[in-house]
């Protein structure tokens, strides 16, 4: 009876989540910090970003601070590529080290955007001439913790700064010289989350904040970082079924995403492993502009004390070309 309770449950906060996803899109515009929004891991990406429940190494600092508290070895590192759409590509890396007192983590990512040629308006047949390429950019670079404060209930944050470089205009005053300004933004981001498992089987629920910060600006024009609030829930469908499956494990994973410039979105995902060595993944994100079905795999292999996880995610995008992301996880 427990495991039709389970399901059901998963079932109508899927059902719930995804009616205001249906809603007309009228949040847009009212964000900056675009690429924070970008997922980096490929195993998460592959459960379309439902991974804020299922977080259980150092990919979790990207997405649930308090995944982290689940770490199975002591140390490990990772490292993320997604070449993006039109040219341009992240690229993250992360360490966390688990200890008597929690687990901390560090992590760094950047974007390059490519080769962006910039122009001004000049006496030409064309009517502009080019300047050169313009110096472009984005990064962040963090701090988190996380602990289990009960064996149900784990919590974890994050700091980051995040700034964002977008070139230099010329600019003239009244009755002053022309100016090269800046185009420079930063700010100060917090992130915060919560994993709570229910006892009833393998049944988890939580919630996770991230880029909660004060408002930045460029020049004289300010602008808020895009707040997002997720609400996640996490199962291994292999508990309800009568006997013990050891070697293999199948977890359902949904997170309601209540984004600062868009309407609601849910993230559905499925994880499968077999023999804790390979993994298949595949998802749907539910009212996306850009994305939408995902999938990928995974290979984990122990080498004496060390550890080695290898991970791929194939992103269907509706308007550009198809992403691809690319993982490699080391554990001590």
């Amino acid at each position: 009876m427990k495991k039709w309770a389970a399901l059901t449950g998963v079932m109508l906060v899927f059902l719930l989540c995804a009616s205001p996803a249906q809603a007309q899109k009228e949040k847009l515009a009212q964000a900056g910090f675009q690429f924070l929004k970008i997922g980096l891991s490929a195993r998460a990406e592959a459960m379309a970003g439902a991974y804020s429940m299922v977080g259980d190494d150092a990919d979790a600092m990207f997405y649930n601070p308090a995944g982290l508290s689940r770490m199975d070895a002591r140390f490990q590192v990772t490292a993320h590529y997604v070449p993006w759409i039109a040219d341009i590509a992240f690229t993250a890396f992360g360490a966390a080290y688990k200890s008597d007192y929690g687990t901390f983590a560090l992590d760094f990512a950047s974007v390059n955007y490519g080769d962006i040629i910039g122009t001004q308006v000049a006496a030409t047949e064309q009517g502009y001439s080019e300047t050169g390429n313009v110096d472009v950019g984005s990064y962040y670079t963090g701090f988190a913790y996380a602990r289990k404060l009960t064996d149900k209930f784990t919590i974890g944050g994050q700091l980051k700064y995040v700034s964002e470089h977008l070139g230099s205009s010329l600019i003239s005053p009244t009755g002053t010289a022309t100016q090269t300004v800046e185009n420079r933004a930063s700010a100060v981001n917090v992130a915060f989350g919560t994993i709570y498992y229910t006892g009833l089987k393998s049944l988890q629920v939580g919630i996770y904040i991230r880029n909660f910060s004060p408002e930045a600006e460029y020049q004289k024009t300010g602008f808020q970082a895009p707040l997002t609030f997720d609400i996640g829930v996490a199962l291994d469908l292999m508990d309800l079924y009568p006997g013990e499956q050891p070697s293999q494990s199948l977890v359902l994973a949904l997170d309601a995403v209540h984004p600062r410039d868009f309407s609601e979105r849910v993230n559905l995902g499925v994880e499968y492993w077999f023999q804790d060595m390979l993994a298949l993944r595949c998802g749907y994100k539910f009212n996306h502009d850009m994305e939408g079905f995902t999938a990928g795999i995974g290979v984990k292999q122990k080498i004496g004390q060390t550890g080695i996880r290898v991970d791929y995610c194939f992103s269907r995008n509706d308007y550009f070309n198809n992403v691809n992301r690319f993982s490699l996880g080391v554990s001590f």
